[in-house]
């Protein structure tokens, strides 16, 4: 991969985190592991995808997660998209820019 479609990647992450509200690093750090999974995981499909998080990270992106078992403080635990968070990550999905160099950055929270 090259430098410019780098560029161009991390361009078109800066502007679905802007498009869609994700503008703490808490909400970041949710939504893009969320796209991680989905695309690592699940060959694209949201309907699938859970993500692993503890309730306080959660709480910022309530409308987009919500729990698929018991919640307990602090403890870690499965999350799954709400409606609205299979539109925000299909969004990111639609803009095709999945690579190994983008799941090497999410996945050690590099952005």
């Amino acid at each position: 991969m090259t430098n410019t479609e780098r560029q161009n990647t991390l361009v078109v992450i800066q502007d679905w985190l802007k498009r869609n509200g994700l503008t703490t690093k808490t909400k970041r750090n949710e939504m893009l592991e969320a796209y991680r999974i989905t695309m690592q995981f699940h060959n694209g499909n949201v309907n699938e995808t859970r993500t692993l998080s503890i309730p306080s990270n959660v709480k910022s992106v309530s409308d987009l997660l919500i729990t698929s078992t018991k919640e307990y403080p602090k403890i870690w635990g499965w999350y799954k998209l709400t409606e609205k968070g299979k539109e925000v990550v299909q969004d990111l999905i639609d803009k095709n820019v999945w690579n190994e160099y983008l799941n090497a950055l999410i996945f050690n929270q590099s952005m």
